[in-house]
Order: C-alpha cells, then sequence, then structure tokens
C-alpha cells in the first residue's frame, strides 16, 4: 500500500510539480513500467471507444480510397473484407506498444550517453527509463480530451485526429493529411509538455542548469523536426 501511495504521489508530482516527482522518481526507478501501462491502457481503451462506434462503412471507404490505385482490385478486396474493429484496435494497440517502447527507450539511451559528456556520475540506464517514461504522462490528457468530446458529440464520420482537443486538426472540419499543412495540423502541443518535463527532469538528475539542460534535450528535437518540415516541403 506505502508503494502505491508513493507511486501514485510520484506521478501527481510530476504533473503538478516535476522537480519534486522526478527526485522521488530518481530514488525508486522500479516504477517506470506504471507511466507506460497506463498510457496502454488509456489508449486501449480509447481506440476500442472509438472503433465500435465510428461508421465502419464510412471509415473502409476512407481508407480504401487512400490506396487507390497503389494496389489492385483484388488486394482492395481483401483489405476491405479485413477492415474490422477487432482488428483495427489491435493493430493501434501494437502500434502503440511498440511505438511507445521504442520512443522512450531511444530517449532513455540518448539521455544516458550525453550527460557521461557532462557529469561525472550519471544516473543508472533503469533511472533514465525512469525519467523517459514518466514524461509521456500527459499523453494521459490527450486520451481523456479525446474521449470526452466522442462522449459528449457526434463523431461516427470523423477521424480519429478530429477528436483531439489539443491539435488543430481537431478543430477543422478536414484536417489536411499530407504535406507540412497536414503535419502542422496533426502535430500534438502534448509533446511541448512532455519535452519540458524532460528538460526539468535531466536538471534533476544531472544537476546541471535549466538552459543547459534544455538545450541537450531539445536540440535533437529541433533536428528532427526541421529535417521532417523540410522534406515535406521538397516532397
Amino acid at each position: 500500500m506505502n508503494r502505491l501511495l508513493a507511486v501514485t504521489q510520484a506521478g501527481v508530482d510530476v504533473l503538478s510539480s516535476p522537480a519534486p516527482g522526478f527526485e522521488s522518481i530518481k530514488r525508486t526507478p522500479r516504477s517506470w513500467w506504471v507511466p507506460m501501462v497506463l498510457v496502454i491502457v488509456a489508449s486501449l481503451v480509447y481506440w476500442s471507444a472509438y472503433f465500435e462506434t465510428v461508421d465502419m462503412d464510412w471509415l473502409s471507404h476512407k481508407a480504401l480510397e487512400a490506396l487507390q490505385g497503389k494496389l489492385d482490385p483484388h488486394a482492395l478486396e481483401r483489405m476491405s473484407q479485413a477492415i474490422t474493429p477487432r482488428v483495427l484496435i489491435v493493430e493501434a494497440l501494437a502500434g502503440k506498444v511498440l511505438g511507445l517502447s521504442l520512443t522512450v527507450a531511444v530517449i532513455a539511451a540518448y539521455l544516458r550517453v550525453v550527460s557521461q559528456w557532462q557529469v561525472r556520475e550519471t544516473p543508472t540506464p533503469l533511472q533514465w527509463l525512469a525519467l523517459a517514461a514518466w514524461s509521456r504522462l500527459p499523453e494521459l490528457a490527450g486520451y481523456v480530451g479525446s474521449g470526452l468530446r466522442m462522449a459528449i458529440g457526434p463523431h461516427q464520420r470523423l477521424a480519429a485526429e478530429q477528436l483531439s482537443i489539443t491539435s488543430a486538426a481537431g478543430f477543422l472540419s478536414s484536417a489536411p493529411v499530407g504535406g507540412i499543412a497536414g503535419f502542422l495540423a496533426n502535430y500534438d502541443v502534448l509533446c511541448l509538455w512532455e519535452l519540458a518535463l524532460l528538460v526539468i527532469g535531466y536538471a534533476v538528475y544531472t544537476g546541471v542548469s535549466r538552459r543547459r539542460a534544455m538545450v541537450t534535450v531539445l536540440s535533437p528535437w529541433l533536428l528532427l523536426t526541421s529535417a521532417h518540415l523540410l522534406y515535406l516541403g521538397w516532397k
């Protein structure tokens, strides 16, 4: 019970007062799996609700329409038969588990490597894993917001991204799906919250200044985002 209360308090602190929260997480890094389970379960609940209530004929038509000319008619027919709520839920859940695990692992590895150049005694890999995992906690707010929007309004013919309350796509009648406009419309501002948590957590873990932590955390993100936008503009 005490451990459960400690983990709960750490989660509340990460969202309300991150510095003390990350101090606690640094001392008890074995709780790294808790935020990942919470995000995965929230994802499962959200996608189950969405795919069980969306107009599947409309969704199937939209999906196949985007593949016209890319697949032969027989492949399109087979795909139309495979587009069912259960298949889509499994696909979404698998994507979330794989994407979340890979992202957390890469962030933890990057922070550990770069910290070795900045401080004499760097935290353990498990501690970095806990920091990267707990920094994903704001994702829960996105699922809650989209779930509430789905519960109080018609959504049977809305794409999932149009239910978001933390991206521009959620406020457009038809969000762009490609190019720079699509990237910006579908960009989730919760990412900025997660980056801010990483900056604070890195400063707490290493003792470096917030400014140095910001440069360390944001540099690869700015580089990758700029490269992505340049690629979309060139494409």
